[in-house]
């Protein structure tokens, strides 16, 4: 048996061996008339961790815990899984199915088993792009004939367009 943490709630992994990682790495598939086909690699996908954990009357309250966690799934925050002294990572939580398998006489849980789903949370760079000031409008000219009324224009007319 194992400790674990996930943020401030604290579980026991009974076994270990359920711990399940998955790691993906997307493809398109572009059909094409002529064989073969053309494929385009878009990356790694976040990795993803399927935990089987538990909790008991003897360490902690199970139903506060369990509260914890789906507080923490609410919330959309991501938090630090560790498992024993190890660190795995930044995760955010996908789903969670519990059953309560022992209550005692008053109905409180005695032990609660949950899986949990959990997706790593990426902290990406925001790009920030400078943009231009537009150009100022330039203020017409005296010269601009649609600043100037036609009694001006007949005038300038006359003259010569002087």
């Amino acid at each position: 048996m194992e400790y674990a943490s996930f943020g401030d709630v604290v579980f026991l992994i009974p076994h270990y061996k359920r711990h399940s990682e998955e790691d993906r790495f997307e493809w398109a598939e572009i059909n094409t008339i002529y064989a073969p086909s053309s494929k385009q690699f878009f990356g790694a996908e976040n990795k993803k961790i399927e935990i089987e954990v538990l909790w008991h009357v003897d360490f902690c309250d199970p139903l506060v815990e369990l509260g914890a966690l789906q507080q923490i799934a609410a919330e959309g925050q991501p938090q630090t899984l560790i498992i024993g002294s190890n660190v795995i990572g930044d995760f955010v939580i996908k789903g969670i199915h519990s059953e309560t398998e022992k209550v005692d006489y008053k109905g409180k849980p005695i032990i609660i088993r949950a899986r949990i789903r959990l997706s790593q949370f990426p902290y990406k760079q925001l790009k920030v792009k400078k943009v231009q000031k537009p150009k100022a409008i330039k203020k017409p000219n005296k010269n601009n004939l649609l600043n100037v009324s036609m009694d001006q224009l007949i005038d300038k007319a006359m003259k010569g367009g002087k």
